[in-house]
């Protein structure tokens, strides 16, 4: 096993351990950081990922992003 999927699987283990207002804390608290870049004053389009269940949530971003009048891009997966 590579190291990057070493550290996916490693990341996936404890994400499993957190509760939902873990979850949460860790959602706003990454929001947060974001909006304190400097970068992101002047920003227009954000990339960004739609969080799944269970994973950090990044809907707080999206909707201030939204509020900033930004343009949010989210990759899509195609599965073959």
């Amino acid at each position: 096993m590579n190291a990057k999927a070493a550290l996916r699987r490693e990341v996936r283990t404890r994400l499993v351990g957190l509760s939902g207002d873990d979850l949460q804390r860790m959602g706003e608290q990454a929001a947060a950081r974001v909006w304190r870049l400097p970068e992101m004053e002047s920003a227009r389009v954000v990339l960004i990922y739609a969080s799944s269940p269970g994973e950090v949530p990044t809907d707080g971003i999206a909707e201030e992003a939204r509020e900033r009048g930004m343009v949010l891009v989210y990759p899509r997966c195609i599965v073959e």
